[in-house]
């Protein structure tokens, strides 16, 4: 699992309403951390439990020491059963929330899903120097396969950091916390406004950002969305 380059700047995105939320962030320069059960795609978190055709395990079904039956492991799967972070021991997951980040910017599905459809805005942010435990999201093929016994369970940020390609235009980052807020004070660099943002948002959060925090428009062009240097 690899952490981003902490010199890197993410972006966070942010819908026109409700606008309690973009305030929030601004005013209290921080990000919100969702509960598992409040992500939007249902296979988040979503594994599948494999179990192999070991010695171990055919000692522990047949008692092989006692009765003296033979076997041949075959070192294959014998069962598959899908399963969620909720599955693996408590300790793994309990009050466990996440604050999604992109590296990407430019992207017309990133604010056509997740600002509204261009109406509202990305937080440009900048983590250079920040200590804090973010992992980048690695995007598998298939559901990722996993144990979940004791000793061979995987955490649930190892679970949370697979996602399905699908979503691989996310080019996403992950802020794993048990605080309902991360902190981003002084480290809004930006704030993009959409294409389609009104000049009642855009008020709003120039007269909100102060002088700071630069505020440009992003627009439209024949290759996507084009972002103001």
């Amino acid at each position: 699992m690899s952490e981003f380059n902490l010199m890197s700047l993410l972006y966070k995105f942010r819908p026109a309403e409700p606008l309690s939320y973009l305030i929030d962030i601004l005013l209290e320069q921080r990000l919100y951390c969702s509960k598992y059960e409040e992500l939007n795609d249902p296979f988040e978190g979503q594994f599948i439990e494999e179990i192999l055709d070991t010695p171990e395990l055919r000692m522990a079904m047949y008692a092989v020491a006692k009765t003296g039956l033979g076997f041949s492991p075959t070192n294959k799967p014998i069962s598959r059963m899908m399963k969620s972070v909720t599955d693996l021991p408590m300790s793994k997951h309990d009050d466990l929330r996440i604050c999604s980040l992109t590296s990407t910017l430019c992207d017309v599905r990133m604010w056509s899903l997740y600002a509204s459809g261009h109406k509202g805005v990305a937080f440009e942010l900048d983590f250079s120097g920040l200590d804090i435990n973010a992992h980048q999201v690695i995007y598998e093929p298939a559901l990722k396969k996993w144990s979940t016994t004791l000793m061979g369970a995987p955490s649930a940020e190892q679970v949370l950091t697979r996602k399905t390609e699908h979503w691989t235009y996310e080019q996403e980052y992950r802020i794993f916390a048990r605080d309902e807020y991360v902190s981003v004070a002084n480290r809004i660099r930006r704030v993009i406004l959409g294409a389609r943002a009104t000049p009642m948002l855009e008020n709003l959060v120039r007269r909100l950002a102060g002088e700071q925090v630069e505020v440009v428009r992003a627009s439209l062009d024949v290759d996507g969305v084009r972002i103001p240097n």
